[in-house]
């Protein structure tokens, strides 16, 4: 009876919904876009790594931080100087760790617990192009893509049971990154509208632990226009 019960509000809630839809359409703000935009937003993804001896290392839902100047050209397009960053913690034994981590180590046989933090960032000059109609629902969709500067961290702190945590080793790595986005921004006010996406960011390192790598994700973004 209470599954029963369950199931015929969840009935009742999604029948509530779709009767409210066109009017909720019909509702929804829809304007231009000023000037100006300062943006930041916060997402989940994946990031991959190939090693220049072609070892692949894979990790998942790392954290995704998001910021993006730009100014629009006219009410289709918007150039924008876009920063995105990929970041993950973890906790390993040994100098491999998860991954394959050893580009620190010098004993193969250590089990010291190392506390390893792995990122790619990437700041790129974007292009943003709004297909749709911006008096109408479809003036939300976006899409962007763009190239600029990328690089890739790792940072390895060993943990050792009686001794104090230390900084660690850390190496930066540094090339060039191109990146794509789309998605779709709601208006909540005149100047302010929140949004999400789907982006992939490339970049290529060719340094001595890093050959190229990706991150890819989903984020809730919060703009400002002016």
């Amino acid at each position: 009876m209470v599954r029963s019960g369950s199931l015929l509000v969840l009935v009742a809630v999604a029948t509530a919904l779709l009767c409210a839809a066109p009017g909720d359409a019909l509702a929804l703000r829809t304007q231009q876009r000023p000037g100006w935009m300062v943006g930041i937003g916060w997402g989940m993804g994946r990031g991959v790594y190939t090693t220049p001896a072609g070892l692949r290392q894979e990790y998942s839902e790392g954290g995704i931080p998001l910021i993006r100047v730009g100014r629009m050209l006219g009410s289709k397009a918007m150039i924008a100087l876009n920063y995105s960053g990929w970041l993950m913690e973890f906790d390993s034994e040994g100098p491999e760790g998860e991954g394959g981590l050893g580009a620190f180590a010098s004993d193969t046989e250590d089990s010291t617990i190392i506390k390893s933090r792995r990122s790619q960032q990437q700041v790129a000059l974007s292009f943003y192009w709004f297909p749709g109609n911006p008096q109408g629902a479809s003036g939300g969709v976006y899409l962007r893509a763009g190239g600029g500067m990328g690089w890739s961290g790792t940072n390895l702190v060993p943990i050792v049971s009686g001794e104090p945590q230390g900084s660690g080793d850390r190496i930066d790595e540094w090339g060039w990154g191109l990146s794509a986005e789309g998605g779709y921004e709601f208006w909540i006010s005149g100047g302010a509208s929140l949004g999400g996406g789907v982006f992939y960011n490339y970049m290529s390192i060719r340094d001595k632990s890093v050959d190229d790598g990706w991150f890819a994700g989903a984020a809730l973004n919060l703009n400002i226009y002016f």
